[in-house]
């Protein structure tokens, strides 16, 4: 059986570019301002925002199909700075640059999952659907950026059934991204302090890690079998 020879023009697997990437000016322009974590964190915090404010005006104005066509996007926004800051390398940054074929957010998120989030990432966590089988939230949100009929028939969902889109209205859904901006915000700041990656790295985890892991974490071992209860309502909450 004969192996697929490495492209020594790029380190992604799969990857059929018949010249390096930098070698194109745009993604020279583009590696120039996104090889720099501080100017990365500072542009997606930014575009994060922007997504954000978006979403919540359409909420507002009853554009529910409009608020599920962005669902990814801020998904994607948060995973692919992650990635490119502290994952990547410069050969596979500049192949996220070039847009070149394969540039799987399914694949960033798992690295990004395994690495910033410790394993506890939800994207691809299976839940049962309403009425038979199971979906994942990265279906979902997949399915909204194609603009698919099942986004479409998500949206007919919320027309009949107001009380789902209570993960909006009830504001936790927004509650949520606005962690990704804050996180990034932090990011930013740090890097701006010319703090070293790897310590930023750290922060990151912990601030991404559930305030059940972060009690259990804090507790003297001699304090954790009389914690034991209160540890468990968090780790519940």
């Amino acid at each position: 059986m004969s192996k697929t020879k490495p492209n020594t023009h790029c380190p992604v697997y799969r990857c059929k570019a018949k010249a390096p990437h930098v070698d194109d000016p745009t993604v020279q322009g583009l590696f120039a301002e996104f090889s720099d974590p501080e100017r990365t964190a500072l542009w997606t915090m930014t575009a994060i925002g922007e997504v954000l404010n978006s979403m919540s005006a359409d909420l507002t104005a009853g554009r529910n199909f409009a608020l599920i066509l962005r669902l990814r996007q801020v998904e994607e926004l948060y995973v692919r700075a992650l990635y490119a800051i502290f994952i990547a390398d410069d050969g596979k940054l500049a192949h996220i640059l070039s847009d070149e074929y394969p540039n799987s957010f399914s694949e960033m998120y798992r690295e990004v999952n395994k690495i910033v989030l410790e394993g506890r990432g939800l994207l691809e966590v299976e839940y049962p659907g309403l009425n038979s089988g199971v979906f994942t939230a990265m279906d979902t949100i997949n399915q909204g950026a194609h603009a698919s009929f099942s986004a479409m028939m998500m949206v007919i969902g919320f027309a009949r059934h107001p009380e789902h889109l209570e993960p909006y209205t009830s504001g936790r859904y927004f509650k949520h991204v606005d962690t990704y901006y804050r996180n990034l915000e932090q990011v930013h700041e740090m890097f701006k302090k010319d703090v070293d990656k790897a310590t930023v790295l750290s922060v990151l985890i912990n601030m991404s890690r559930p305030a059940s892991v972060l009690f259990k974490k804090e507790q003297p071992e001699t304090d954790a079998a009389e914690k034991k209860d209160e540890g468990d309502e968090l780790g519940n909450s």
